[in-house]
């Protein structure tokens, strides 16, 4: 997983050992790594809104580490095995999404659960909170994406279109369109508010030898472009408005995770087993972030 601090000055990034490790985007230098005290699996991070503190959600803890010094402030036994999680924007909520289709709401403060929500059939496999942190998005296996309101956990929308299971999802920066992508290999882009599908982006390509399941999607901050990163070892870039495919980025591996420098100035990219990548997105001459 990679995540900027609010100033796009430091990357973090999550590997497959467990090990978080903070970079300096000037220079491309290690800042430190963060142990994980816990030796478990860590499946999500977030950084405080001041990018002083990164949080990292764990099986079933949250622990807060303080960025200048690597020193862990605290942890949080949340009592319940997290598999897919995503923070609320004010770092207030976490949402957890579990195999047998449920997902559960918690106040993270008070160590309280707000919502249990059902309706997925198989296991859920991606969640996301919209950027005011009213919606949650969580995509299923059972091929569909759900939108729920935060606030007391009402079914606001079932989407429907994906052909497999749906693994990654991204809410543009105003909170209006939702990007979902997965195992059938087109990204869906949906209206929010009306629950109804604007463009279905097809390009990314697989075969026995190399499947191309979308792992990753992630908006520009301008909301005009939505990248996408997957196992057939590119990550596309899309224009919102149409649907254009903009430019495409090759790499040795399949990509793991995508992400965009809070100002747009750079994307990096994570492989596999393999390097993050930082690029330099105005070079590529694809307009308005």
């Amino acid at each position: 997983e990679l995540v900027f601090t609010p100033d796009g000055r430091v990357l973090a990034t999550l590997s497959v050992d467990n090990q978080v490790r903070l970079w300096n985007i000037t220079d491309g230098t290690l800042l430190r790594k963060l142990g994980n005290s816990s030796r478990t699996t860590a499946h999500g991070m977030a950084f405080t809104a001041d990018g002083s503190i990164l949080m990292i959600g764990l099986w079933h803890t949250i622990q807060w580490w303080r960025i200048e010094d690597g020193m862990l402030l605290q942890t949080l036994e949340i009592g319940t095995d997290m598999q897919n999680i995503a923070f609320s924007p004010d770092r207030a909520i976490l949402a957890t999404g579990f195999s047998g289709g449920a997902l559960e709401l918690w106040d993270i403060n008070k160590d309280l659960l707000l919502h249990k929500l059902k309706g997925h059939t198989y296991s859920v496999t991606s969640v996301a909170f919209s950027p005011d942190g009213k919606v949650l998005a969580s995509g299923s296996a059972d091929e569909t994406v759900r939108l729920w309101r935060v606030s007391d956990g009402k079914l606001l929308y079932t989407l429907r279109g994906h052909t497999q299971s749906v693994g990654s999802l991204a809410f543009s920066p105003e909170g209006t369109v939702l990007a979902s992508a997965g195992g059938d290999r087109t990204v869906r882009l949906w209206n929010v508010q009306e629950g109804n599908t604007l463009h279905i982006l097809e390009g990314h390509t697989g075969n026995i030898f190399m499947p191309g399941y979308i792992n990753t999607l992630s908006f520009s901050p301008g909301g005009t472009i939505v990248a996408s990163g997957g196992g057939d070892r590119t990550v596309r870039l899309w224009r919102i408005s149409d649907g254009r495919l903009l430019h495409i980025i090759r790499h040795s591996r399949p990509v793991w995770d995508i992400a965009f420098s809070p100002d747009g100035e750079f994307l990096a990219t994570a492989e596999m087993r393999g390097p993050v990548h930082v690029f330099n997105v105005q070079h590529w001459n694809l307009g308005s972030k």
